[in-house]
């Protein structure tokens, strides 16, 4: 079935809501077609693959830029690991398609997918973005007209994923705020759990998308459009709770092709013109023996040459000379 793609919302041919189906005509009739195709086709070392589930939280985790930057964003890794080794969840991933994948999904009637499951997007519980950047916003809308979502929060259903987001550029959700079900303000880590265990709560007492909506909405650190109270951001106190986990090895070259290691967050240095300095304080630093550890392990379990200790400021972590001696030796 060919789309027509002469204006109006996307409507997504309704035979790929098959998996299967959606997975032979990307393979036959669009990755030929567009550049790069490994961007789109899942199966890096460490992704999770597991059958799917309607008894479950099931929670699309997305980058609204290519898959070269999106693949290695430190934070969706940790939720990504985070989600998937929590109970009765689970956690797929999905990018930006560029340009040229763009026009063929439409022509196709190919709709956004979760990269390893097949599973078209709308079918998830929630559908989250982490963003990055402002130029990030006209993609968050993008991936949900190729969704076959509606745009806007009000025209939103019961069969319509949540669609939630976070990250720095939260900081001012009033933006995205009529397209975007539910703003999550600060760290993530802890935030992504208490989501998942609201769908299954809202599952399980027959609540529906209504439910769990609600759910979320009591939850610390979030905001939607209509709240009159003051939300206060989470934070993670103690990063050692949540080890950088760094399983997922790119099919392609990516952007950051290192193993990257988070050792602190916040930054010590106040400069009053940084977005990021200010909405991650207070600073928080990693032991140095999980960081040693994670760098080893990580690097022998997936081969990487290079290794990057993360941070605003990795000149002030405290435990830098010390690290790289353990790593080192």
């Amino acid at each position: 079935m060919r789309q027509d793609t002469s204006g109006g919302p996307f409507r997504p041919d309704p035979a790929h809501a098959d998996p299967a189906r959606l997975d032979r005509t990307l393979r036959r009739r669009v990755l030929p077609l567009v550049s790069r195709p490994g961007r789109y086709l899942g199966g890096e070392l460490g992704a999770v693959k597991a059958p799917w589930r309607d008894d479950r939280a099931n929670i699309l985790l997305t980058y609204p830029d290519a898959y070269e930057l999106g693949i290695s964003n430190n934070g969706l890794r940790q939720l990504y690991a985070a989600l998937n080794g929590h109970p009765d969840t689970f956690a797929d991933m999905a990018f930006a398609p560029w340009r040229d994948m763009e026009e063929r999904m439409r022509a196709e009637g190919l709709p956004l997918w979760g990269l390893q499951s097949r599973v078209p997007a709308r079918r998830f519980d929630v559908f989250g973005f982490s963003l990055g950047y402002e130029l990030c916003f006209s993609n968050l809308l993008t991936m949900l007209d190729l969704s076959g979502v509606p745009v806007r929060c009000a025209d939103r259903t019961d069969d319509d994923p949540i669609v939630i987001a976070g990250g720095h550029c939260a900081a001012n959700p009033t933006v995205l705020a009529p397209f975007v079900d539910v703003f999550c303000i600060g760290d993530g880590e802890e935030i992504v759990l208490e989501i998942a265990d609201a769908v299954n709560a809202a599952r399980a007492a027959g609540e529906g998308r209504a439910g769990a909506l609600a759910r979320i909405h009591a939850l610390k650190g979030t905001w939607w459009e209509g709240k009159d109270t003051v939300t206060e951001g989470r934070v993670v106190t103690d990063l050692n709770r949540f080890p950088p986990l760094q399983d997922l090895v790119p099919v392609i070259e990516a952007v950051h092709d290192r193993l990257s290691l988070e050792v602190m967050r916040g930054c010590v240095r106040g400069c009053r013109f940084c977005q990021a300095g200010m909405i991650t304080r207070p600073v928080r630093e990693r032991d140095v023996s999980q960081v040693v550890h994670s760098a080893l392990t990580g690097a022998k379990a997936a081969g990487w040459q290079e290794i990057s200790l993360l941070s605003l400021s990795t000149c002030d972590y405290t435990g830098l000379g010390e690290s790289m001696r353990g790593i080192l030796d």
